[in-house]
């Protein structure tokens, strides 16, 4: 599946922007509306959400938030 079938599929507002410059399994997109940063495809885990929160309440380093 490529990058333009993923876009397809999510339905992504026209204004996303995509932060990888070459197709791969995994795409991450700027949505600048809401200033939120969605990664998708099929290597995306529930261990990289852990870890954010983890992170989140453990240090001051800035991260994301569901």
């Amino acid at each position: 599946m490529s990058s333009s079938d993923d876009d397809e599929l999510l339905d992504l507002p026209k204004n996303a922007v995509s932060l990888r410059d070459r197709p791969m399994s995994n795409q991450v997109y700027h949505l600048p509306d809401t200033n939120t940063v969605l990664k998708v495809g099929y290597e995306v885990h529930e261990h990289e959400f852990e870890t954010l929160k983890l992170l989140a309440s453990q240090t001051t380093v800035p991260v994301p938030h569901p």
